[in-house]
């Protein structure tokens, strides 16, 4: 099972309906991707994990920082903020991670692949096991239970992730051509990982897949409203690649 799709998930969602069961783990082949659902089955994302598990660390550990890739949500950078901590935007991928957890000397860093390095208390790389086991500590010290804890997270609402073709030799073209169009327009880019575009009330990301011929696609809002400007704001940007076989749905 892939923790980051949604058909991983209508097995354990089922059987959690049907016992009354508080939480259900999900875990990839080789068991260092976490996913996890609620008492009602919805699913929770391994940036909203990292998240949470960070609340504690942060308690113990006020001014930790805490690692999300580019992809991860705004609801959770701005929780560790808010509790203390300092989030930091890296590049998506194992190697990064791993040595931006020793260069930033941070405490955590979440994918929103459910890949979770612990440098406290941990070795600094992922194990989803150890990192289901921080998150049961972390749930069953609140007294609250998963959902409570997930509800208490700020709000955006959200996308899912969307890949798209671009042809292998044109595709990290395009999101360098996307970083400087975006930039033209006067916006904050962030661009060491892709172009991520942040507004206060929302961002998106336009990546190159470094394995397949294809761009990776994500926005956030605090509005179903916003959200819909936001992506408008992106499809215009990918229109002129229409004919390299760029195609939005």
């Amino acid at each position: 099972p892939d923790p980051v799709d949604p058909r991983a998930y209508p097995q354990i969602i089922e059987k959690i309906k049907e016992g009354g069961y508080d939480l259900g783990l999900l875990f990839d082949g080789d068991a260092d991707r976490l996913g996890a659902v609620d008492s009602e089955g919805n699913i929770i994302r391994g940036d909203q994990i990292t998240a949470l598990c960070a609340r504690k660390i942060l308690k113990e550990r006020p001014g930790e920082k805490i690692l999300f890739e580019v992809q991860c949500s705004k609801s959770a950078t701005d929780d560790v903020e808010a509790n203390g901590g300092e989030s930091i935007l890296i590049r998506v991928g194992h190697s990064y991670i791993e040595k931006a957890l020793i260069d930033e000397k941070a405490a955590l860093a979440g994918e929103t692949s459910g890949h979770i390095f612990f440098e406290d208390r941990w070795y600094g790389f992922d194990d989803a096991i150890y990192a289901a086991c921080r998150f049961l500590e972390y749930i069953s010290e609140s007294g609250k239970t998963a959902k409570e804890m997930v509800d208490s997270l700020p709000k955006y609402i959200s996308v899912p992730t969307t890949r798209i073709f671009a042809p292998d030799n044109r595709k990290f073209d395009m999101v360098k051509d996307l970083q400087k169009y975006f930039k033209d327009m006067g916006l904050k880019v962030l661009d060491i990982d892709g172009a991520r575009v942040e507004w206060e009330d929302g961002w998106a990301v336009v990546r190159a897949s470094n394995t397949q011929p294809q761009l990776t696609l994500r926005a956030e809002a605090t509005t179903q409203e916003r959200l819909e400007e936001i992506k408008k704001i992106v499809e215009d940007a990918l229109l002129k690649y229409k004919d390299e076989g760029v195609q939005l749905e």
